[in-house]
C-alpha cells in the first residue's frame, strides 16, 4: 500500500498546471496552422498534412514502439546509472532504426511514397526522413521525461517546445528572410521536431544528473522485443487514423484535407483532459500493478475520469459555440454545415476517449501490450472499411464518421480488456455527482 500513497496525494496544482499547458498547446497549434495557411494557402496546408502523416507513420518504425515500455521501466528503475542506461540504450536503438528507415525511404520513394497525395509525393522524401526522425525522438523524449516523473517537463517539451520553434521559423518566412514555400515550411518543421529531445536531455542533465553512458545493446534489444505488439498497434492505429485523410485527398483534393485537418485539431481540444489523466496516472498504474494495489487505485481513478468527462462536455459546448468563427479565421471561408457535422462526429469520438479513461495505457503499464493490438486491429478494420465506403461518397463528413467510429471501437474494446485481463475499470461513473461526493 505504500506505493499507492503517491496516488491519493497527487496535488491539485499539478493537475491544474498540466491541464493549463495541455490547453495552451493547441492554441499555439492553431497559430502555426493559421501561419502555414496564410503562407502557402489551404491547398498547401492539406499537402503539409499529408506529408506529416507519412512522416508520423515512418516515425513509429524508428521509435520501435519503445515509448510506453521505456516509460514503464524508468518509472520503477532506481535513480542514477540504471535510468541513464535505459535512456541512452533507447536512443541508440532508435538511431540505428532511423538510419535503416531513412535508407528505405530514400531508396524506394518513387514506388512507396508516390502513392500518397494523389501520386504527387516524391521530392519531399528527404524532408519526410528528417521529420520522421524528429518525431520519433520527440516521442522518446516525452517518455523519458515521464519516466523521470518530470510530467510538466514532458508536457512542455511535447507540446510547446516544437511549436515555439516552428512559430519562430514561420515568422522568418513571413517577414521575407526565408522564401515563402512549402519546402521552407518543411525545413522549419525539421528543426522544430528535434527541439523536445534537446530540451529534455538538457533539463535532465542539469536537474536529475543524467549523464551519457555506453548504450547496452542487450537492453535495447529487450526494450524493442517488449514493444513488438505496441509497434504493431501504433502502425495500425496511425494508418487507420490517416486512411480517411488519404481517401479524402484522392476524392476531394488538398483543400478538403486542409479543412479536415483543422476540424480534427479543433475536436482534439475535447480529449485534452483524458491525456492529463493518463499523464497523472501512468506511472501510478505501473506502480499499483506491481504492488498489487489496483483495487485501492480504481475508485480514485474513476472519480478523476468522471471529472475529466464533465470538463470535456463543458469544453465541447464552448468550442461548438465558437467553432465557426475559429474555422473562418483559419480558412478565410464561411464554415459549411458539413464542416459543423464533421466536427460533431469527431467530438463524439473524443468524448468516448475521455469517458473510458486510460484503459489502453492501463494495458501497457500492466505489460499486456498484445491485448491493445487486438483492439487496434478491430478498430482499424472498421475504420478502413468505413473510410473507403463513406469518404468518397460523403466527403469530409464521411471521413469524420469513419475516424470517430474507429476511435469509439478501440476505446470501448480497450476498456473491456482492461477490466478482464488487468482487473481495473477505468471508465467514468454512471452518476457524475458521485465523483464530487
Amino acid at each position: 500500500m505504500s506505493r499507492y500513497r503517491r496516488v491519493s496525494g497527487i496535488p491539485g496544482i499539478r493537475a491544474g498546471r498540466l491541464s493549463a499547458l495541455r490547453f495552451l498547446a493547441p492554441g499555439f497549434g492553431f497559430l502555426t496552422d493559421l501561419a502555414i495557411t496564410k503562407l502557402i494557402g489551404l491547398d498547401g496546408l492539406g499537402r503539409y498534412a499529408i506529408i506529416t502523416s507519412v512522416a508520423a507513420l515512418a516515425s513509429i518504425a524508428i521509435s520501435l514502439g519503445m515509448q510506453a515500455p521505456l516509460n514503464r521501466e524508468l518509472a520503477v528503475a532506481e535513480q542514477g546509472g540504471e535510468k541513464a542506461k535505459l535512456t541512452m540504450s533507447s536512443l541508440a536503438a532508435s538511431t540505428i532504426a532511423w538510419v535503416l528507415v531513412a535508407a528505405a525511404l530514400v531508396a524506394f520513394d518513387d514506388t512507396v511514397l508516390s502513392w500518397f497525395n494523389a501520386g504527387e509525393l516524391g521530392w519531399e522524401a528527404l524532408y519526410i526522413v528528417f521529420i520522421a526522425g524528429g518525431l520519433a525522438f520527440q516521442s522518446l523524449a516525452v517518455s523519458i521525461g515521464r519516466g523521470f516523473d518530470r510530467l510538466t517537463l514532458a508536457t512542455v517539451t511535447e507540446l510547446l517546445a516544437s511549436k515555439l520553434v516552428l512559430l519562430a521559423g514561420l515568422a522568418l518566412i513571413a517577414i521575407g528572410l526565408v522564401p515563402r514555400s512549402l519546402p521552407s515550411v518543411l525545413l522549419t518543421t525539421v528543426v522544430a521536431v528535434f527541439a523536445p529531445l534537446v530540451v529534455t536531455l538538457a533539463w535532465l542533465a542539469k536537474r536529475d544528473g543524467l549523464r551519457p553512458t555506453a548504450p547496452d545493446l542487450g537492453l535495447s534489444q529487450r526494450l524493442s522485443f517488449q514493444s513488438w505488439a505496441l509497434l504493431g498497434h501504433q502502425v495500425v492505429f496511425t494508418i487507420s487514423a490517416s486512411i480517411a485523410m488519404w481517401v479524402l485527398d484522392r476524392s476531394d483534393g488538398n483543400a478538403a484535407v486542409g479543412v479536415f485537418y483543422l476540424v480534427t485539431r479543433l475536436a482534439a481540444f475535447i480529449s485534452i483532459l483524458a491525456v492529463v489523466v493518463q499523464f497523472l496516472y501512468g506511472n501510478q498504474i505501473a506502480a499499483a500493478h506491481r504492488g498489487r494495489s489496483l483495487d485501492a487505485l480504481e475508485p480514485h481513478l474513476r472519480s478523476v475520469v468522471t471529472k475529466a468527462t464533465t470538463g470535456a462536455l463543458v469544453v465541447l459546448g464552448g468550442i461548438f459555440l465558437v467553432h465557426r468563427v475559429f474555422l473562418r479565421v483559419l480558412t478565410g471561408e464561411p464554415t459549411t454545415s458539413e464542416t459543423t457535422l464533421a466536427f460533431v462526429l469527431l467530438a463524439v469520438g473524443q468524448l468516448v476517449q475521455v469517458g473510458t479513461g486510460p484503459s489502453g495505457y492501463t494495458l501497457i503499464m500492466a505489460k499486456r501490450e498484445s491485448s491493445i493490438l487486438t483492439s487496434t486491429a478491430i478498430g482499424a478494420i472498421v475504420t478502413t472499411v468505413a473510410a473507403l465506403v463513406l469518404t468518397s461518397r460523403y466527403g469530409i463528413v464521411g471521413a469524420a464518421a469513419a475516424t470517430a467510429l474507429g476511435q469509439i471501437i478501440i476505446n470501448v474494446v480497450n476498456l473491456g480488456l482492461a477490466r478482464r485481463v488487468v482487473g481495473l475499470n477505468t471508465a467514468t461513473f454512471l452518476n457524475p455527482r458521485s465523483a464530487f461526493s
